[in-house]
């Protein structure tokens, strides 16, 4: 609800704003709980059975700071699936 209200703020100065919600990345941050993710990922929690690497943050990071979506603000990106509640 925060994106959609700094957007609304933000959009008359020409400032666009997102939410990006990654997902499971593969990081120093990720480590200690790696083997137990690792599972759920085999078992189907995400479409792809495989982790996130943060490089794939990054990308979604430049395509909006690019403005490659000059028309859109206010919008969440996810990059995960059933994580949320919905089946692959």
């Amino acid at each position: 609800m925060t994106t959609q209200l700094w957007s609304l703020r933000l959009a008359e100065y020409g400032i666009s704003v997102y939410e990006i919600r990654h997902g499971l990345i593969q990081s120093d941050m990720t480590a200690s709980v790696k083997e137990k993710y690792s599972k759920l990922i085999n078992e189907g929690i995400v479409p792809q059975h495989r982790w996130g690497f943060p490089e794939y943050v990054g990308r979604a990071v430049a395509m909006l700071a690019r403005g490659d979506l000059a028309y859109s603000t206010g919008q969440v990106y996810c990059s995960y699936y059933k994580l949320h509640g919905l089946k692959a």
